[in-house]
């Protein structure tokens, strides 16, 4: 009876997912111009162009004044993309084999001159009617999120709740409200739900801050940055690997530091001590928000690069942004949630710590997978 209890309620959680994923779907729908609400800016470049630099520098700042322009940047020195500037030279009448660039291509107009990049703009804006930017097969700028994405963020999402500094924390914090009159169950899910609304408003932050930051003259420096910073924690995450296969647990490495750690017990039986009745179950949902803060050094490493991968598909914090972060906290919880649920049932505590950290190695593992695909889409994309 009790597992069919606890079936029913996972069940009830797939279903939120497959209604999310009806939703993402809806917000991307194909097609073959434009939103006539939005300004598409088809931008042409070669590196280490001075001209380029001041179009770029014009595009970004007409970008952070008016939030509807879409610019898309394509280095010409990508044979690709050369011959994805011939298309646009034909589609807007000019000589087919001109390879002059820097050249913009937006509405029914083409740009040459900087001086030109504002008005011509700004007067498209301007228009009620905007005649839409042509999109060419090619130009791949349907941003359109597949089913393999939204599965990659609720596996990347369930991976990482199962790290150990989150699943250590919870059982620790299960530990000491066992003895409380009020059960695990009540108090577990407003420790959940405190850190689901956490890094939800992580997320948020996170994604609305960077993708307001312009990146573009910046990319080799940034690829080298995310190429160390994915090498230390590949490394790291496969030490951890081999020391976890050899049982060596306490040579363990990437972890929270010991004071962090030492500073959340500490926060947990403050908060706990002396404390029953109702009012625990909302000093646990203020311990889940202060508990995720701690625990980010460890788990924020996965979430910062699903972000960055989240803004790669959808550059602005909408909707549609929201409930991708949405659909990945939901994911992250899941781990816990089914630890509660399992415990609150009476399975001995000693058997589910034992089982998580027989499993430690392969949580290692598949946290360096991860890491090297994002350090990959990086390079490759950016």
């Amino acid at each position: 009876m009790n597992n069919i209890c606890i079936s029913k309620k996972i069940k009830n959680i797939f279903k939120v997912f497959f209604l999310i994923i009806i939703c993402l779907n809806m917000f991307n729908i194909n097609t073959t111009y434009a939103k006539t609400n939005e300004v598409d800016v088809i931008y042409f470049k070669v590196p280490l162009c001075n001209n380029c630099n001041k179009f770029e520098e014009r595009l970004d700042n007409l970008q952070e004044e008016y939030k509807n322009i879409n610019v898309y940047s394509y280095d010409i020195s990508k044979s690709e993309n050369f011959e994805l500037l011939l298309k646009y030279n034909n589609e807007y009448n000019l000589n087919e084999k001109s390879s002059e660039v820097p050249i913009i291509f937006v509405s029914n107009q083409y740009i040459k001159d900087e001086s030109n990049i504002r008005p011509v703009i700004e007067k498209i804006l301007d228009n009620d009617n905007i005649e839409s930017t042509p999109i060419l097969d090619e130009a791949k700028l349907e941003k359109k999120v597949s089913l393999y994405n939204i599965f990659g963020f609720i596996l990347t999402g369930f991976i990482n709740g199962l790290n150990p500094c989150s699943i250590s924390m919870l059982l620790f914090f299960i530990s000491l409200i066992s003895v409380k009159n009020i059960g695990i169950k009540k108090l577990g899910f407003s420790f959940i739900l405190g850190k689901f609304i956490a890094y939800l408003l992580i997320g948020s932050l996170l994604y609305s801050s960077i993708s307001k930051v312009s990146l573009n003259s910046y990319n080799n420096v940034i690829k080298i940055l995310v190429i160390l910073f994915s090498a230390i924690i590949i490394y790291l995450n496969l030490n951890d690997f081999f020391k976890a296969r050899k049982e060596k647990f306490g040579e363990i490495k990437n972890q929270l530091p010991k004071n962090v750690r030492r500073f959340n017990h500490n926060i947990i039986k403050n908060f706990l001590e002396n404390k029953n009745g109702k009012i625990l179950i909302i000093i646990s949902f203020v311990l889940g928000v202060v508990i995720s803060l701690g625990e980010f050094l460890c788990t924020g490493q996965i979430y910062l690069a699903s972000i960055s991968y989240m803004i790669k598909q959808s550059s602005e914090y909408s909707l549609q942004a929201f409930l991708y972060l949405f659909l990945y906290d939901l994911t992250f919880i899941i781990p816990p949630i089914i630890i509660v649920l399992i415990l609150d049932k009476g399975t001995d505590m000693f058997k589910v710590s034992t089982f998580f950290v027989d499993k430690i190695y392969l949580i290692k593992l598949f946290n360096a997978i991860l890491i090297f695909l994002f350090c990959l889409f990086v390079v490759f994309t950016l």
